[in-house]
């Protein structure tokens, strides 16, 4: 994941962000699927610490098959 040089503290994500595709036990009970709510940028893919995370501005149910995607912009870093 590649980020823009930052402006006023500011910087956003150069490319689209893909999750892998969701898997079938992912659902919850009756297919509902699950609701992603907050994102998280870490410092490492298995663990590691937590460097920046807030809620997305809408919601995603995700469910079996679906893939998670942030497209190139859309997900922007702030230090205050």
């Amino acid at each position: 994941m590649n980020f823009d040089a930052a402006a006023s503290g500011s910087a956003a994500n150069t490319g689209n962000i893909t999750f892998n595709q969701a898997q079938a036990n992912y659902d919850t009970a009756g297919g509902a699927g699950n609701v992603v709510t907050h994102v998280a940028i870490m410092d490492n893919s298995t663990g590691g610490n937590v460097l920046f995370y807030g809620a997305l501005s809408v919601s995603k149910t995700v469910t079996t098959g679906d893939t998670f995607q942030i497209n190139a912009g859309a997900l922007t870093v702030s230090l205050a």
